[in-house]
């Protein structure tokens, strides 16, 4: 378990490679109140062929992937408490202020609040 930074955002991430199945890693939003890769403030990806990457690299190219694929959007409110409760201290997002309150960032990297 880890804490990947990326262009896109932070997210903690679970990596899981059980050498006999296909391996996987799960995404789980740290800062709630920005956009995400799933509205639910997790997603996972599994994997059968492991590509010739650190682990981390693997992560960060999977994260960026879902990103730039489609758009980011808002964590449902009803997931965020839920979400911020189960981070592990490492993780915990570094401003709570805004956690429940949903922003759009646009493609010059302008924030703003939604309601």
């Amino acid at each position: 378990m880890f804490v990947l930074e990326t262009k896109h955002g932070r997210a903690l991430v679970d990596f899981t490679c059980p050498l006999d199945t296909c391996s996987s890693f799960g995404f789980t939003a740290i800062d709630l109140g920005v956009p995400f890769i799933s509205t639910t403030g997790y997603r996972s990806h599994f994997y059968a062929e492991w590509p010739p990457l650190s682990v981390m690299e693997a992560a960060a190219a999977v994260f960026c992937e879902y990103a730039e694929a489609g758009e980011m959007v808002n964590i449902k409110i009803e997931y965020r408490q839920g979400r911020n409760n189960s981070l592990p201290d490492f993780a915990k997002p570094s401003c709570t202020a805004f956690q429940g309150i949903p922003t759009q960032t646009d493609d010059k990297g302008q924030i703003g609040f939604q309601f």
